[in-house]
Parts: C-alpha cells; structure tokens; sequence
C-alpha cells in the first residue's frame, strides 16, 4: 500500500478534513484488500500511518467483533447438542451474549425442544426445525436463512417473511447497535432513494422498518448473482455486453430524472435475474445498492461526506469523484461508470486498475483508457468509440445523459450508424500524449534532433549549391566574355 504523506500545512478545518479523507483511503483499501484474500498487515499499517493509529486500531478491533459474530452463518456451523429448555442463548467464540444471538441484528434463537407454541413458533418449519435440532433465527418478522452478501456497511441476508411466506433479501447496518449516526443516515438514504424508483431494472423496496434498535430494509431477492461473477463470458460476446449496458443506463437514466445519482455503479451492484449459467440474453440486469446515492435536487446526500472526501469505487469512479470534487458530481459521473462496466465486459478487466487504490485513483485523474480493442479485437471501432466517449475525462465531453449513451448503444446494436464523433487525429495525439509523457517527451527531443539535423544537411546543400553556381558564371582573367549569339 503506498504511503499517504500527511498534510502539514493550511486551516485547522482543511486538516481535519484531510485526516478523514485519509482515514477513509486506509480503510478503503484495507477492505478492498480483503476483498482479494490478501489480507494486510495490520502492524505494518499502524506503524506507516501513526497520526491514524487510534481509528485505525478501533477499526480492526470492530472488525474482529464482526468476524466472531458472522463466523457460524460463514462457516455453517450449528451446534451439535442444542441447549436445555431454559439455557441461555448460545454465545459465539466469547462474544456478549447481547450481540451474539444473531450476527447484527440480536434475532432471538428458537429453542428447538420447546413445542412450537411455547418458544413463538410461527410456521409448520419452525417445528420440524426443533424436531430435528436444528436452529432458527428470527429477526422480527424475517426468518434468517443465510448471508448472501456482505459490504463495508451492511449485511444481506436471504430471510423469508413469515407474515407473507415470501423470499426476500434483507439488509440490516452491519454493525447494528453500535452504528455511527453517518451509517444510520446513509442507510436510511439507501433504503429511501431505492423506495422512490419503481422500474423493472431497479431492486425493489418491500418494507423499511427498524427493530430492537435494529435498522432494516427488504427488497426483491434477486436469485442470479451479481455480474462481476459474468464477466468472463460477455467478453466472448460484445453485443450481450451491449445489450445489457443499455437496459442498465435506461435504468439509471430513470433514476436521474428522479433527482438520484446512484455514484457507486459497477458489476457488483447489478444483480442478474435468472439461473447462473443460462443464455446472456436470459438474464435481466437489475441495479441495486444505493448506499452512496445523492440527491441532485434539495439536500445533497444530508451532507454525508465532507468537501474533500472521496466516494466510489476506485475502478469505476469518474475523475471529478476521484479528486474529491463533490459538487462537480453529475449524472455525468454515471455516464462514466456505465462506460467503465461496459469496457470491463467487453476487455474482462476496468479501465484503470493498479497495485494500491491510490495509483488506481492517480491513474483515473490523469491517464487515458486504453482502446477496449486492444484487449478484445472482436470489440470494433464504432463500439469502442462509444466506450471511450463514456469515459472522457471532460464530463462535457461524455454522453448528455444515460438516455443518450442507451440509444447509442441501441443504434450500434440495430448496425445504424452512432451519434457519438470518432476522435479526431488531433484528439488522439492529445490522449496518447498524456498516457505515455515520457515517450511524447523522448519523442519530441528525437524530432527535434532530426529536424535540426536535416536542416544543418539542407543548409550544407544549398551552400555547395550556391559556390558552385557562382563558379560557374564566373569569367576567366584576360579573356572577355562571349557575346551571345
């Protein structure tokens, strides 16, 4: 992980704004790190950012609380001799027994060899569950089944609504009691700006509620998987990647005319409606996870994230997002994401990715994407001119709206010519300039020199030239000149 010099200098309000925007870097990239199954040394990171070891200790230690709670829903255990009628509720690898009953959400347990009506039973299932020793956790009206998903935030478990005997997805603040006010109000954002969009390529919001101190919402149990886990095979076939670029920027087109910009965009927040492994044309691209939208009308986002701050995911950010620049985030920031997914379906890989997040993050400021056919020479010149038109760095230069990159897309899928303007040669030298500085430099000093010296060798031409003319018409001594005839 590359080291984040401290600032030393400017207002008390700027270095302390700077200290968070550098904490929430650190923890970013420790999670992204967990993410790829290498976890970073926790020592080493204390011992590279000491101004931030007091949060970043607390962090690792909320961490470790979150682990020992999750680790029977992670690892499937159950316990193999359930408790005595009257026991306490098992506690989890010595957490409190107040947070332990159920990973976040303090579900009561179910005594199995209690009868059905004496431990609460609701359905026919609870009482073959204690028939055979197995545990149910309920949170409120939810049956928890299992974890399908996990975020820096939240938690998602598949839970089944008694009341209704319906499949859901319920989302619960990942660290429940213990949630800060922020994570509170941006779940709470979460759940009301997906409420508000009612599109069949959105997740839908079914409830939204609290319990026991407990902040929830349900929605829409998308059984496909995400498609960061489908990536490899829309790169065999460019114009599925196209296809479902479209059906998503429709969707995010419809949430920008409802004021909301979703900011987060990338595979993993497109949820794939339809059995993992059937045709790509089957499959029905729904946008979920909305925990970092914001309001383009009335309060932005209630001021979750101060001025300076950066909010994304790294590969996918637009580069007004990845300065930190949050009033300069528009629908154009989508535009930019829709363009980045749409490049990593068409490559299998994102238009910047480096070593740490912070060189991902340089490289979105100040680098150039390079062109997708250069990965996937199936990816032809009017598709691959529509991806780069996503990505410009200028957000003027990006497509006015979602709505505009959907009919591009569109067009180029019903083999009509595109709006979106080719790079001109100029463009082009502009780009590769700024993708290859040193090689435009070494470039430019080779050129120089060449000229230079074509211009000493055409210099020393027409010097020879010139002696030889004036030799030529000179008169020899004692002999006048021959008068023409």
């Amino acid at each position: 992980m590359a080291s984040i010099p401290a600032q030393s200098s400017g207002s008390g309000r700027e270095h302390v704004e700077d200290r968070e925007q550098r904490l929430n870097v650190v923890i970013a990239a420790y999670l992204e790190a967990l993410e790829t199954g290498e976890p970073p040394d926790r020592s080493a990171l204390l011992a590279e950012y000491p101004d931030l070891a007091g949060e970043l200790a607390l962090f690792f230690t909320n961490q470790d609380h979150v682990a020992r709670l999750t680790a029977p829903f992670r690892d499937g255990m159950t316990p193999e001799v359930p408790p005595r009628p009257g026991s306490a509720p098992p506690v989890f690898d010595g957490a409190e027994a107040d947070d332990a009953i159920i990973p976040f959400a303090g579900v009561p347990w179910r005594d199995p060899q209690r009868s059905g009506e004496d431990a609460g039973c609701h359905t026919a299932r609870e009482a073959a569950a204690g028939a055979t020793g197995t545990r149910v956790h309920y949170f409120g009206d939810y049956e928890l089944i299992e974890i399908i998903a996990q975020g820096g935030m939240g938690v998602v478990y598949k839970a089944r609504q008694v009341s209704l005997n319906r499949v859901v997805a319920l989302k619960m603040v990942r660290a429940g009691r213990f949630a800060t006010p922020d994570d509170l109000q941006r779940f709470r954002l979460e759940a009301a700006a997906a409420a508000h969009l009612d599109h069949p390529h959105i997740v839908p919001i079914h409830e939204v509620g609290e319990h026991d101190g407990h902040h929830y919402f349900s929605m829409k149990l998308v059984d496909g998987g995400n498609l960061a886990a489908q990536v490899e095979r829309y790169v065999e076939n460019p114009r599925a990647a196209a296809r479902l670029v479209a059906t998503v920027a429709r969707a995010v087109h419809y949430a920008h005319q409802r004021g909301i910009l979703h900011r987060d965009l990338k595979p993993a927040n497109i949820l794939l409606g339809g059995r993992p492994g059937s045709p790509l044309e089957d499959l029905v691209p729904i946008v979920t996870d909305f925990g970092l939208a914001k309001r383009v009308e009335g309060q932005v986002a209630a001021n979750l994230t101060q001025s300076g701050s950066i909010v994304g995911t790294p590969n996918y950010m637009a580069p007004e997002q990845a300065e930190g620049r949050r009033e300069a985030v528009t629908t154009a920031a989508d535009v930019h994401a829709l363009g980045a997914i749409l490049f990593e379906l068409l490559t299998g890989r994102p238009p910047f990715r480096a070593e740490t997040m912070l060189e991902t993050l340089r490289m979105v400021r100040e680098h150039e994407p390079e062109r997708p056919s250069t990965f996937n020479p199936k990816v032809d010149r009017d598709l691959e001119t529509i991806v780069l038109k996503c990505l410009e760095k200028s957000p003027l230069r990006r497509y006015r709206s979602a709505e505009a990159l959907a009919e591009d897309l569109e067009r180029w899928l019903a083999r009509l010519p595109i709006r979106a303007r080719p790079a001109t040669l100029p463009d082009r030298a502009i780009k590769w300039v700024r993708r290859r500085p040193a090689a435009a430099a070494f470039m430019l000093a080779a050129g120089v020199a060449v000229l230079a010296i074509a211009l000493a060798v055409r210099g020393l031409f027409f010097t020879a030239r010139l002696q030889s003319d004036v030799a030529a018409t000179r008169t020899p001594a004692g002999k006048p000149p021959v008068p023409a005839a």
